[in-house]
């Protein structure tokens, strides 16, 4: 075989070839062609493991099972143990041994028992000039390998780094890729929950499953020093933070991240007999605390790169998405705080729009059970239906208050409360778009007769038309003035009756489903669906 040809023959395979599962045949190829144009009928590769200290053996050519079992993995370096490989890897050279150098001790009767007299070895180099792996070739007798072996060994071993160099980068290229769109996926997750404790959970759960890890535990410790703990598992009976020797306590004090290959845990209170043997913990400030999120192995293994960078992103996510819940948490409570004001203002006007509004949101929350769409949805319905006749300030009250049954004229003034009431609240709910639709379109039609903007069927948001039959069928129960109130079993009637007219058909049918007894439970008073029921709290006695 001329160098040509085994050239040809190795650069037949792909650096994407080695990603899909044809690495053992590269290196077999490698080893082939090594052993052909040096004429070394007993030759192995290695490679640098993930530890950066060893190599692996990945290939190898008539060599007995006893010898590959005894040197599978060994050290790089010139000291006991690390052979002929060990010292090229870290010498970064030709290698040519006759067995007598101290770092063959531990192998040299073995090498003897195998008739192994001498050994040479090539390092494989990358584009940095950073070690990657070894080839070696061993004969049964004490030889010196020709320069022209040497040269061709080099060229192959050239050739052979070169692909295995751009194997790896492609490896990481996808390993970063598929970590990124998980990392993307499990943030949305993140940013999606409204409580701190729902981000650390998911945190915990979705790092463990990414990075394989025994044990996740994700601790925040805020401004005051109150710490909270979250974990994949319920091991620690106390946050590891209050113990002053912990490797998160470390990492925390020094603001980066560890990584820890010492046995721990053992000393520490857990719920069952635990220890981990190879840990990483990264901290982050946010502006009233600081989190550490820590992976651990009970094996003592290496952290891979692409391991301490999921870490790293999730760190980081925990923090973005800490912060995002408790800013929302606190937009949360601002704006219900003012929608109670609101409804305060109104009650002044109009104590029964306030008890309307109870029962109504509590209809409109029973309804949207029965739609998976609505799912997350739950606060800005409710916020909605709610506020739905704030606008209703805007009424003088001759009309509001009016004991009889209104002109046309006033009529059309009721109309506009919907307007009134969207208006009034567009600038300071703008965060939440659903509540101001619900307001605005509260009094549309399914079939387009309705105001202010005759909407006709799904141009209707489905919370909007939930909410206009809970609103319509609150009516329909209650004393009015101009009208008495007709029965739980009265009003599910004439809500049939107008199925696909003024009300949406599957909204109408969700109601139905609904028994007449918890129907009339909730006219009492006696069933509250609000997530929030202290903004619709009365201030009567």
């Amino acid at each position: 075989m001329e160098v040509d040809q085994a050239l040809r023959l190795i650069g037949a395979f792909r650096p994407k070839d080695l990603q899909r599962g044809c690495s053992k045949e590269f290196y077999q190829a490698v080893v082939h062609t090594m052993a052909v144009l040096c004429s070394a009928p007993l030759t192995s590769l290695y490679l640098v493991s993930d530890d950066r200290v060893h190599l692996e053996l990945v290939a190898s050519l008539g060599l007995s099972q006893t010898w590959i079992d005894a040197t599978r993995r060994i050290p790089i370096g010139t000291t006991p143990g690390c052979g002929t490989c060990g010292q090229a890897a870290a010498l970064k050279r030709v290698v040519i041994s006759d067995h007598s150098e101290p770092a063959w001790d531990p192998l040299r009767e073995r090498a003897a028992e195998e008739g192994l007299a001498s050994s040479w070895s090539v390092p494989l180099l990358d584009s940095n000039g950073e070690v990657i792996g070894a080839f070696a070739s061993y004969h049964t007798e004490k030889r010196a390998p020709t320069p022209d072996e040497i040269q061709h060994a080099q060229i192959i071993a050239q050739e052979a780094a070169h692909i295995i160099e751009v194997a790896h980068l492609f490896g990481e290229q996808q390993a970063a890729l598929e970590l990124n769109n998980r990392a993307q996926e499990l943030a949305q997750q993140l940013v999606s929950h409204s409580s701190p404790d729902a981000v650390f959970n998911t945190m915990t759960q979705g790092l463990k499953e990414l990075i394989d890890a025994d044990l996740v535990w994700l601790q925040y410790q805020s401004a005051s020093g109150d710490i909270r703990l979250y974990q994949s598992e319920e091991i620690f009976v106390v946050a590891p933070l209050r113990l002053p020797d912990s490797p998160c306590r470390e990492a925390l004090e020094r603001r980066q991240a560890i990584e820890s290959y010492e046995e721990w845990g053992k000393g520490v209170p857990t719920r069952r007999p635990f220890s981990l043997s190879s840990m990483i913990c990264h901290p982050i400030e946010l502006n009233d605390g600081q989190v550490v999120i820590c992976a651990g192995w009970q094996d003592q293994r290496p952290i891979s790169h692409r391991e301490r960078r999921a870490l790293e992103l999730f760190t980081k996510f925990s923090g973005i998405a800490l912060q995002n819940a408790t800013r929302y948490h606190a937009l949360h409570s601002a704006y219900f705080s003012m929608a109670r004001g609101f409804l305060i203002a109104l009650e002044e006007r109009d104590f029964e729009t306030i008890a309307h509004s109870r029962r109504v949101v509590t209809y409109t929350m029973l309804l949207a059970e029965h739609f998976s769409d609505l799912e997350g949805l739950a606060d800005q319905i409710a916020l909605g239906a709610a506020l739905h006749d704030v606008g209703k300030i805007g009424i003088p009250d001759n009309i509001l208050k009016k004991p009889g049954k209104l002109s046309q004229e006033e009529f059309e003034i009721v109309r506009t409360h919907p307007l009134i009431g969207y208006r009034m609240l567009e600038q300071p709910l703008a965060q939440f778009p659903v509540a101001l639709d619900l307001v605005r379109h509260h009094h549309e039609r399914f079939d387009g007769n309705g105001y202010p903007d005759r909407l006709k069927g799904t141009e209707i948001s489905l919370g909007a038309r939930l909410l206009a039959l809970a609103d319509a069928f609150d009516v329909m129960t209650t004393d009015r003035p101009y009208k008495k109130r007709k029965s739980i079993q009265e009003a599910r009637a004439e809500v049939a009756s107008l199925r696909g007219a003024q009300f949406c058909p599957e909204a109408v049918d969700a109601l139905l489903s609904l028994s007449p007894d918890l129907l009339e439970a909730v006219q009492r008073g006696e069933v509250e669906r609000s997530p929030f029921p202290t903004v619709l709290a009365t201030t009567q006695p």
